[in-house]
């Protein structure tokens, strides 16, 4: 795989599948474009709004200590030139134990937008569910809006508005900073409306969403204490969905209902954890040690290598020659390579950017969780995950997959003790963890290995006894007529 196809593989493919989930997800539910779109992008917003409250945090400290040098600095500056002044503000900024780079600070939240839109904009310009589809004026979904008609010119109206969103939101966010700070904003407001000016209304609509919900974010941030005001909000409009629910419950289907419901009870569990938590988090000490760091690290990896690599190869290697196109003879072994590389970007990239970005206390969560679904999954693969049915040439099941009600019992009374045992083994044998992760990291990986060995060994065999294929060839007159059909 070239270089730059795998860095996009790594880092935009993990994020355009989870776009493709929560879209399918959300319209087996409401069978409408227009409102998955919305859903989709409330969904993506709430799951990374922690990474984007965290890049804030880090960029106001980096604009509270600027403005603390910015003095002394300037007057630096002003005072001396050439090498000199260049030497002392590099001795004055060790001395205060800053360094430049760290102004870097002021653009995580435009960096993290990056591989967002670029995996919006992939995943959303070639959905052909989106094809004439309409949206109040807007006629078809996968063409620009074309709104504003003045003689024979049309003018996309969403962009504009987009645009507009976008300068308000920015204004709110860098209220009472210098303009070199709100410079940025700006211009990537102006980059957006030249890259979306053009591009599917559906798109377009989604990414005006987003910045609608950044918009309502910076408003929040500016209240005294957005965190509760916003959980209060989120509880009654749960409570709210509730009673509607309830009252208009023949005007939905029972899967709607059910998935509605559960929904918005949902809603409501912030603002019942905010009393109950709050209570006891001052006393609460979270240290986090070496030995939760390599249990992090080898549990990211045992899941690396367990979807992306060993289940891979076993599905590959139980049929090479599925998996061989005659016309190319490529080895089959690169389909393993490449969800090997989404899942490195599933759990290597994105989630340790949420771990980095989080603080002590989620750094343990996030290796009790992580350590859990390894359990978890491990278990299911090995007596859950066998006798499936048969696999069809586009990877699915032809009977599709699902189990029956003993099944389910099983599963999930196994799952209960496992995690049982899991937890177990956190709370009283936290080094453990890290071993067992070590163990099976190799075990999985060895695993993988064999399973690629075999299936070149097949593919060397395949290609041995394929007939070759003759390039045809075809003999042109220069002086008659020559006919091609």
């Amino acid at each position: 795989m070239p270089f730059f196809d795998a860095i996009f593989t790594i880092l935009i493919k993990p994020l355009e599948l989870l776009f493709e989930v929560i879209f399918a997800l959300s319209n087996r539910i409401v069978p409408s474009p227009a409102i998955n779109l919305i859903i989709m992008s409330l969904a993506i917003n709430f799951i990374v709004l922690p990474l984007y409250r965290r890049a804030d945090v880090l960029q106001q400290e980096a604009r509270d200590t600027e403005a603390k040098l910015r003095p002394m600095a300037d007057h630096i500056r002003k005072s001396f030139k050439g090498d000199e002044k260049t030497m002392m503000l590099q001795t004055y900024y060790s001395q205060m134990h800053y360094n430049p780079l760290s102004s870097m600070k002021s653009i995580i939240s435009l960096l993290l937008q990056i591989p967002f839109f670029i995996a919006a904009y992939q995943f959303l310009s070639h959905l052909d569910l989106l094809a004439g589809q309409r949206m109040g004026p807007i006629k078809d979904l996968l063409a620009p809006d074309g709104l504003i008609a003045i003689g024979g010119i049309t003018i996309n109206l969403l962009p504009i508005l987009m645009t507009v969103i976008n300068i308000v939101s920015s204004e709110i966010y860098t209220k009472g900073q210098p303009f070199k700070s709100k410079i940025v904003l700006y211009v990537s407001a102006l980059v957006f409306l030249v890259l979306l000016y053009d591009s599917p209304s559906g798109l377009v609509f989604y990414w005006t969403f987003n910045n609608l919900f950044s918009l309502v974010k910076n408003v929040f941030y500016r209240l005294k204490d957005p965190g509760f005001v916003f959980k209060i909000l989120c509880a009654v409009t749960g409570v709210a969905g509730i009673v509607l629910l309830i009252i208009k419950k023949s005007s939905v289907t029972n899967r709607q209902f059910v998935f509605l419901m559960i929904f918005a009870a949902a809603l409501i569990v912030p603002l019942v954890l905010h009393f109950v938590i709050r209570k006891s988090a001052d006393k609460a000490e979270y240290k986090f040690t070496g030995v939760d760091k390599l249990a992090y690290l080898f549990s990211v990896l045992y899941l690396t290598f367990l979807t992306g690599f060993l289940i891979p190869s076993e599905v590959v290697n139980s049929s090479p020659s599925e998996f061989v196109n005659d016309a190319f003879m490529e080895s089959p072994s690169k389909h393993v390579w490449y969800t090997l590389f989404v899942a490195a970007g599933v759990f290597i990239v994105w989630v340790s950017v949420f771990y980095l970005l989080s603080s002590s206390k989620w750094r343990k969560i996030f290796v009790y969780v992580l350590f859990s679904f390894s359990v978890v999954g491990t278990v299911d693969y090995l007596f859950f995950g066998t006798k499936l049915g048969i696999l069809s040439s586009e990877l699915r099941l032809e009977d599709g997959l699902s189990f029956d009600t003993k099944t389910k019992i099983i599963n999930s009374i196994v799952v209960v003790l496992v995690l049982a045992v899991a937890i177990v083994l956190v709370r009283f044998a936290p080094k453990a963890i890290g071993y067992i992760a070590l163990i099976g990291t190799i075990v999985v990986f060895g695993m993988g290995i064999k399973n690629i060995v075999t299936i070149e060994k097949s593919f060397a065999d395949i290609k041995a006894n394929s007939p070759a294929i003759e390039e045809p060839e075809i003999h042109l007159s220069k002086n008659g007529k020559n006919v091609m059909v």
